[in-house]
C-alpha cells in the first residue's frame, strides 16, 4: 500500500515551516466508527539515511503535518528537509533591483543557495551593487521580517559564507538604495506581520510605495 511519505510527495511536497517529526495519521475504526490516530517521525529517518516505518495507508485516511513550533527548531534540519523529496520540489524567491526598478520572481528547486539566486538573476555589475545585497525573510517566531546583508562580489570571488540556504518566499533586494527605502519601509509597518501572507502582501504593495 501507499505509505505516508509517498502520499506526501504525490500531495507537492511539504512547506518549510512544516514538522517532519510528527505527522499524524488519522483513520476511522471500521468496527465502531472510532477515530484512531497515530504519530509518526518522517524526519530521523531522513537524518539516519533509513527507510521510515511501514504504515499502509487506507482509503479515507488523513495525513496532519503539524507546523513548527516557536522555539523548537534549533535541532530541526530545515537544508536537510529541503533537499529530500518529501518537500515541495521548488521554491518562489522575489528579486528588487535598480536601475530599472526590477521586481520579479525567481523559481528555484528547494535546496538552492544564493549563489543560484545571483547565476539566476544574472545582474550587469556595472550597473547593479552586487557588494550590498539583503536577504529578508519572514520570521515566524518574531512575527516580523529579517534582513540579512550579502556581498555578491565576495560570494563570486569565492568566500562560502555568503552563500547561505534560500526559503521558499524570501526576498533579495539589490542596491544600497533600495536597501535604504525598503529598511524605511519596514520600519514604519503599523503592525507585526502574523504570517507568511501579510510578508507577501507587503512585498507586492511595495511598487506602490516608490
Amino acid at each position: 500500500g501507499t505509505q505516508p511519505n509517498q502520499a506526501l510527495t504525490a500531495a507537492g511536497g511539504t512547506t518549510t515551516i512544516a514538522d517532519l517529526r510528527t505527522i499524524l495519521i488519522r483513520r476511522k475504526s471500521v468496527v465502531n466508527n472510532s477515530i484512531i490516530e497515530r504519530e509518526i517521525d518522517l524526519l530521523t529517518p531522513l537524518q539516519n539515511g533509513t527507510t521510515p516505518s511501514e504504515l499502509n495507508l487506507r482509503d479515507g485516511d488523513a495525513i496532519i503535518v503539524r507546523k513548527l513550533e516557536v522555539g523548537n527548531t534549533t535541532d530541526y534540519d530545515r537544508q536537510l528537509v529541503a533537499r529530500s523529496n518529501l518537500a515541495q520540489q521548488q521554491i518562489s524567491v522575489r528579486v528588487l533591483s535598480y536601475p530599472n526598478g526590477t521586481i520579479g520572481n525567481l523559481t528555484l528547486a528547494n535546496g538552492s543557495t544564493f549563489i543560484d539566486a545571483l547565476t539566476a538573476i544574472s545582474p550587469n555589475p556595472d550597473d547593479a551593487d552586487l557588494d550590498s545585497i539583503a536577504l529578508i525573510r519572514f520570521d515566524p517566531e518574531q512575527g516580523k521580517a529579517v534582513t540579512q546583508k550579502l556581498d555578491g562580489e565576495k560570494l563570486l570571488k569565492g568566500d562560502v559564507s555568503q552563500n547561505v540556504p534560500l526559503q521558499d518566499e524570501d526576498v533579495i533586494v539589490v542596491g544600497r538604495s533600495l536597501i535604504a527605502k525598503i529598511s524605511a519601509a519596514l520600519s514604519v509597518v503599523t503592525r507585526p506581520f502574523n504570517d507568511f501572507l501579510g510578508f507577501r502582501r507587503f512585498f507586492e504593495e511595495i511598487p506602490e510605495l516608490f
